[in-house]
């Protein structure tokens, strides 16, 4: 399972890293229309929400007594329905900016490649106890990379409607 896992994170972080390359750094750094974020903006959230995935995947764990991907659907049901307007954890809202986009786009595509990198040999089937998600409890390994992918695929949609709105303007 980490081999499948490991191939659709590889190819969302060539997605990622081409829609980032998209954006010239005055359009990373304009609110396409009032109440958005800038690319940057969204750029900056996914790497801060991503910070200290490879911890929280190696950090306190136990075993599980239930499917490896049993919170799959109920991750997908929230992050991949883009009617529902999410609010963010002070810890992961982003800052005003500006925001240089090479440097992001560097930083994020070297902490994808830290993560893809550091759970090779991982058994993404213990349940990480050092964090959860509110109202979603505490996720396997592998809930958690598909946490990932799933935020990940919300604001790479978020990105493309950015640019687009920018495009169109």
């Amino acid at each position: 399972m980490n081999t499948e896992i490991i191939s659709t994170l590889e190819r969302q972080t060539q997605e990622l890293l081409n829609t980032i390359h998209t954006f010239t750094p005055d359009e990373f750094n304009t609110v396409p229309f009032e109440g958005s974020w800038t690319g940057g903006q969204c750029c900056e959230h996914i790497s801060l929400s991503e910070k200290g995935m490879l911890n929280l995947l190696n950090g306190t764990a136990k075993p599980s007594n239930r499917k490896i991907d049993e919170k799959v659907p109920a991750t997908e049901a929230v992050f991949l329905n883009y009617n529902i307007k999410m609010e963010n954890p002070d810890f992961n809202n982003p800052s005003a900016g500006p925001h240089d986009k090479n440097a992001i786009y560097q930083s994020l595509k070297e902490s994808r490649g830290e993560i893809l990198s550091g759970i090779k040999d991982l058994d993404l089937s213990l349940i990480c106890t050092d964090f959860e998600i509110p109202g979603m409890g505490e996720f396997t390994g592998f809930e958690w990379l598909w946490f990932m992918y799933c935020h990940a695929t919300r604001h790479i949609r978020q990105l493309k409607n950015i640019y687009s709105k920018l495009e169109t303007a």
